[in-house]
C-alpha cells in the first residue's frame, strides 16, 4: 500500500526483508522473504493497473521523466539530510541534528545486542538506501519517513543518558537543540544579555566534571541535575520557538 502513496514506500517492503533476513528462524526464512517480497510486487503490479486504467501512454511517459530528474542532492546528500530539514527553504532544526547523533550512536552500540536498537538501525538504513537512491534533496517529504525513527532513537538515547550518567555527552550534546533554539528566538546580538548565564552554566558543569574525576561515582545527582536542567530548558525553548514563528520570523530564522 505505501507503494501506491508514493514510491518510495519501497522503504517498507525493503525494511521487512531486511527484518526477516536478521530475526526469521532459519527454517521457513527463504519462504517468509519469498512471500514478503511477493506481496511487495503486488503493489508494483497495482501502481502498473492504475497506470493503465488512466493512460498508459502518458503514465510512462510521466514515470521516465520522474526517474531522470536531476540528482538535486549531489554528492553532499548525506551533509544535507543530517544539517537541514528543508521544506520550504533551509531551515536547520537542533533536535534533528541530535537525532541524527543519537541514531549513529545507538547503531553502533546496541547493533546485534539490543532488539529495538537493532529493529530502528534497520528500517532506518532502509529509508536512507532509497533517500540516497533518488537523490530527493530537494523535498521535505522525502526526508519526514526519518522522523519517527530518529525521534525514537533520541528517546533511547536520553534514557540512557540517564541511566549511566556522562555529563561530558550530554552537556555537549543537549546544547546543541538549546543554542539553536536560542539562537532563532533571540538572534546572535540579542543573545550578548544572556551570555553570563552561560558562562556560569560553564563553570559549574566544569566542577561537576572536575569532582566526579576526583570521586568517581559520588556525584550521580549532581550530573542527572544539570542533564536534566538542559533537556528541560531545551524543551521550553522548542516550545517557544514553535509559537515565535509568524510569517517575518520564519524568513528570519531560515
Amino acid at each position: 500500500a505505501a507503494i501506491l502513496f508514493k514510491t518510495s514506500g519501497i522503504a517498507v517492503l525493503l525494511s521487512l526483508l531486511l527484518l526477516l533476513a536478521a530475526f526469521h528462524p532459519k527454517k521457513g526464512k527463504i519462504k517468509a522473504m519469498a512471500v514478503t517480497f511477493a506481496i511487495g510486487i503486488l503493489g508494483f503490479v497495482a501502481f502498473a493497473v492504475y497506470g493503465y486504467l488512466l493512460d498508459w501512454r502518458v503514465f510512462i511517459d510521466v514515470f521516465t521523466a520522474q526517474s531522470n530528474l536531476f540528482y538535486g542532492a549531489g554528492a553532499a546528500i548525506l551533509f544535507s539530510v543530517l544539517t537541514n530539514n528543508k521544506i520550504v527553504i533551509f531551515f536547520t532544526d537542533g533536535w534533528m541534528l541530535l537525532a541524527w547523533i543519537s541514531a549513529f550512536i545507538i547503531s553502533f552500540s546496541e547493533w546485534k545486542k539490543e532488539r529495538g536498537g537493532t529493529f530502528l538501525s534497520i528500517a532506518m538504513f532502509a529509508c536512507l538506501v532509497v533517500f540516497l537512491f533518488f537523490g530527493s534533496e530537494s523535498y521535505g517529504w522525502y526526508r519526514f519517513p526519518f522522523i519517527p525513527f530518529l525521534i525514537i532513537f533520541l528517546s533511547r538515547f536520553i534514557v540512557r543518558l540517564f541511566k549511566n550518567p556522562n555529563l561530558f555527552v550530554a552537556s555537549w550534546l543537549l546544547m546543541l537543540p538549546l543554542g539553536v533554539s536560542v539562537h532563532k528566538i533571540l538572534g546572535q546580538m540579542g543573545f550578548q544579555d544572556y551570555v553570563y548565564l552561560l558562562r556560569y552554566g560553564v563553570i559549574v558543569a566544569l566542577g561537576v566534571f572536575g569532582l566526579d574525576l576526583m570521586y568517581s561515582g559520588k556525584f550521580l545527582w549532581a550530573k542527572r541535575l544539570i542533564m536534566l536542567v538542559l533537556l528541560i530548558a531545551g524543551v521550553i525553548f522548542a516550545i517557544r520557538e514553535f509559537f515565535y514563528f509568524t510569517y517575518d520570523n520564519w524568513f528570519f530564522v531560515t
